[in-house]
């Protein structure tokens, strides 16, 4: 009331406004308070502590550019405030200009070196600039000289985050909560680092208690979404991230989320919507223009038509994002998220897609090698470590994996060669980028000289297989784990080298040489590789059979109708194509009586989706498909070695074989059906057919196929005759030394 008379007496009562610009302001009346520190200034246009006052409000109202105006004018008049160039700095930084808002906050350290605020906003500078390691440093300065600083803790906590050093990140996000026990944002920041820490069930409580404190908080709904996923729960996920994205309908982040669920659940339609809703709300984001291009491949198609339609929109946004990205200049963060997409589907479809992924992965490790940022100037330029004379010292060979553990990838591939490559001649270094850790983890880590393992970033992998001055890398899967990607279109080793535990050639300049096996590729094998390719002999590698007792089945539990013989479909729904869904309907349709038994996948609406429309084929052929299709759940080794023992036939998938799971069936000698497809992926069961001299077994086309099924399925004495053969061949895929010896040769030649 006094400020209102006084300005009544006199307008300009300089002193009033600046009473009057404070109370608005307090009151969050940032609009008003605008407007009298204007008039403010304009009565005293060389007052440094109204412009800063002005920049401050500016910066509150989101009017960032007008802000940096306002402080860098309070800085002509008074250059040596440190408040002034600490305000300017966190202006720069909101509208994207890192390198200019890092030197404004050093100039306010320099000016005031225990200015704590602009220590850790400085901390918060170099984490956006993609520096976290000089972040931390500048957080731990803030905070020897204010302990109780809660935004440096809480800022410290994200550096370590992103270091991947997550147990000392909880600790910061830990004593922040100790100082500010009910905050939502660092709760959710908690919960993420949880998450990161494969601790869903933590980061779900987490993320609860930050929704409690504030239910409208869309960034914890969005970690919860997350937490929900990795605990299988992926129906209340995509709950969580619709209730995220209408609080914050322009969150890219949480569209992609969203379009990357429904995707595994098998929304196709739905998936692609959110991603287009996630670039038109970020049109810059290089992860939601990239995973829009993922999302395009439907993972269980539900017709022929389909899969043309979804392959022609990806070639078309292919080329859209090719142009887009153009020479623009992207962030080491931007660059690694265009290295790791992944198109994981593509090679589900009997298509060659060595054009596409040379296409997009080679102009995405041009980009890596052009990066000087991330603090990976030191692994980017060409390995040029000279080799080591010939026949002087081991040979120096690291594998790179994040499948060092029960997974098809190591029994199949990573196994045989670690333990039996001999150590006299190489010094092996396995670089275990994944979080599992079983009996098979400590297999691996006894048949090695070295084992490099725990969460990293991407550039503390690069450096740490860098620095280990390999002669050669063998990346056993590269297309199945984000990380792997990007590491392998780096320049790591002396010579790099991919292998099939994902069938597909990498598309990558940085890989040499592509480990196929001579039974495993078709004759005109080298057009689709953009690797040079090396067909090791047989099968290529040294497998062992499971060392697994079977345990007894109990059918009728299961809901296994035993009429009629029983034939394994033991393929993931992604596997079965529907141009192929006729084969089993004429199957049905000529064997009268029969079970065809699948296997529930981990996310349920997959294996849902492959039997509606499996139901449909059926049904269009005047079957009744209850009467013929039958899922269970997903069995353990032991019971499904069991139920293979009860089982007739065994039905190989056709343009993606089954490896492992074929190996099984012949271990437990039940008679296969395959079909040699047109490439590698569709040609593993043929190749241990033809290993075993069964190559009977082996279709040459669709009727074929329908036809071994069939006999095999009736004529009781001759499957009992590829039963014995089988019992008699089976060793011939076993403990295959000339794979190993032809992989020791090729690598000890590098030293040549």
């Amino acid at each position: 009331m006094m400020i209102a008379r006084r300005l009544e007496r006199d307008r300009n009562d300089a002193d009033a406004l600046s009473l009057l610009a404070e109370m608005r302001a307090a009151a969050g009346r940032n609009d008003s308070a605008v407007e009298v520190l204007t008039h403010l200034i304009a009565l005293r246009p060389n007052d440094p502590a109204s412009r800063r006052r002005l920049g401050g409000v500016l910066l509150a109202l989101g009017r960032a550019e007008e802000a940096v105006d306002a402080f860098d004018m309070a800085i002509r008049i008074e250059p040596d405030n440190a408040r002034a160039h600490n305000n300017l700095g966190k202006a720069l930084l909101v509208i994207g200009r890192r390198a200019e808002a890092i030197a404004s906050l050093e100039e306010a350290l320099r000016l005031d070196p225990r200015y704590d605020i602009a220590a850790s906003n400085l901390g918060m500078a170099y984490s956006a600039d993609g520096h976290p390691a000089r972040a931390l440093d500048w957080y731990e300065r803030a905070l020897a000289t204010t302990p109780n600083l809660v935004q440096a803790w809480v800022g410290r906590g994200a550096a370590l985050a992103e270091l991947q050093r997550f147990d000392l990140a909880l600790a910061s996000f830990g004593k922040a909560l100790q100082l500010t026990p009910q905050d939502p944002l660092i709760l959710t920041q908690r919960a993420a680092v949880l998450l990161l820490m494969e601790r869903a069930q933590e980061s779900l409580s987490a993320s609860d208690h930050a929704l409690q404190v504030d239910a409208n908080l869309a960034a914890a709904h969005n970690v919860r979404a997350g937490a929900l996923r990795r605990l299988g729960r992926r129906a209340d996920a995509v709950t969580a991230l619709r209730r995220a994205v209408a609080l914050a309908p322009q969150d890219a982040e949480a569209w992609s989320n969203l379009g990357t669920i429904l995707h595994e659940l098998g929304e196709f339609e739905e998936a692609v919507s959110a991603c287009r809703r996630a670039v038109d709300s970020d049109p810059g984001s290089i992860q939601a223009r990239t995973r829009l291009l993922a999302r395009l491949i439907p993972s269980v198609p539900r017709s022929a038509e389909d899969v043309v339609v979804s392959r022609r929109a990806f070639d078309t946004e292919l080329t859209g994002l090719t142009q887009w990205l153009g020479n623009r200049a992207l962030s080491a963060d931007d660059t690694l998220l265009v290295a790791q997409q992944q198109f994981f589907y593509l090679s589900y479809e009997e298509v060659s897609n060595r054009a596409l992924l040379q296409h997009y992965r080679s102009a995405g490790a041009a980009r890596l090698l052009n990066l000087g940022d991330l603090n990976l100037s030191d692994v980017l330029a060409p390995c040029t470590r000279p080799a080591a004379p010939c026949g002087i010292g081991r040979v120096k060979l690291g594998f790179v994996s994040a499948h060092v553990h029960d997974h098809s990838v190591f029994h199949a591939i990573l196994r045989g060669w670690l333990e039996c490559l001999d150590h006299g001649r190489f010094e092996l270094t396995l670089f275990n980028l994944g979080l599992r850790h079983d009996a098979c983890t400590d297999a691996a880590v006894a048949a090695c000289d070295r084992v490099e393992s725990g969460p990293r970033r991407v550039a503390d992998w690069a450096r740490c297989i860098r620095d280990c001055e390999l002669d050669a890398v063998i990346f056993p899967e590269i297309g199945m784990h984000e990380a792997t990607l990007a590491l392998a279109g780096l320049r790591l080793a002396r010579h790099q080298f991919a292998a099939w535990g994902h069938p597909e050639t990498s598309g990558l300049p940085t890989i040499d040489g592509y480990l196929s096996a001579e039974l495993f590729e078709p004759p005109e094998a080298e057009v689709h590789y953009a690797e040079r390719l090396i067909k090791l002999p047989n099968m290529g590698v040294y497998c062992r059979p499971y060392t697994v007792e079977p345990t007894a089945v109990d059918l009728a539990k299961l809901e296994v109708d035993r009429e009629g013989p029983l034939l394994i479909c033991p393929g993931v729904p992604f596997k079965y194509r529907p141009q192929h869904d006729g084969i089993l309907v004429e199957i049905a349709r000529r064997l009268g009586r029969c079970t065809f038994v699948f296997f529930d996948h981990e996310i349920p609406e997959l294996s849902r989706k492959l039997e509606a429309r499996l139901a449909g084929a059926f049904t269009q052929g005047e079957l009744d498909p209850q009467r013929y299709l039958k899922w269970i759940p997903w069995q353990p080794r032991a019971s499904f070695f069991g139920l293979l023992g009860r089982a007739d036939v065994f039905l190989d998938t056709i343009g993606f074989s089954g490896f492992n799971t074929m190996m099984q069936a012949v271990q437990c000698h039940l008679p296969c059906v395959t079909y040699a497809g047109r490439f590698m992926r569709g040609r593993l069961g043929s190749g241990i057919l033809e290993r075993m001299g069964i190559s009977e077994l082996i279709a040459r086309d669709a009727d074929e196929y329908i036809e071994l099924a069939l006999r095999l399925a009736t004529d009781a004495n001759y499957r009992e005759s590829i039963r014995v053969a089988m019992s008699l061949a089976e060793h011939r895929l076993y403990e295959d030394t000339t794979a190993i010896d032809a992989l020791s040769e090729l690598l000890s030649g590098l030293h040549a």
